[in-house]
């Protein structure tokens, strides 16, 4: 006899997204646009200098995202993209 083990996965049900064309997505863009001409990028002398400013577009970004999107559930049925 053969014993095939199963491991228990989670798989995810839920994703943010936002809406093509929508306030939302208009909103998130020129957010994220307006906090990326905030960041001072005139003394940019190093790597470490480099990694700071991608970090910080980074987490604007990701703020921004989390502010402006929302959860939908993934179905069967839902698109891929």
């Amino acid at each position: 006899m053969i014993t095939i083990p199963i491991i228990e996965e989670h798989i995810t049900t839920r994703k943010r997204t936002l809406i093509k064309n929508s306030v939302e997505e208009d909103d998130f863009v020129n957010e994220v646009i307006a906090l990326f001409s905030k960041v001072d990028t005139s003394n940019i002398s190093s790597i470490s200098d480099l990694d700071e400013i991608v970090l910080s577009w980074a987490d604007i970004v990701d703020r921004s995202w989390s502010k402006h999107s929302k959860f939908i559930n993934i179905t069967k049925c839902s698109k891929i993209w």
